[in-house]
């Protein structure tokens, strides 16, 4: 079974809306293309093994708004 990755907005997609869509996250910010290829390296890591069919929500917590 396959995992997925959820990736939020990031910077370059959206910078006509910016200071609204920040204001929206609970983070504050946009998120890079390198922290979304952290959580891609963590899931081909040894240590998520057991982490199998789940969708791993990479956005800043905007899906939490």
């Amino acid at each position: 079974m396959a995992n997925l990755m959820m990736g939020g907005l990031q910077y370059h997609e959206a910078q006509g809306a910016l200071s609204n869509i920040i204001k929206a996250m609970p983070v504050n910010s946009f998120g890079k293309p390198e922290e979304i290829a952290n959580a891609c390296a963590f899931l081909c890591s040894d240590e998520a093994t057991w982490i199998n069919g789940a969708v791993l929500s990479v956005d800043g917590g905007m899906s939490t708004c």
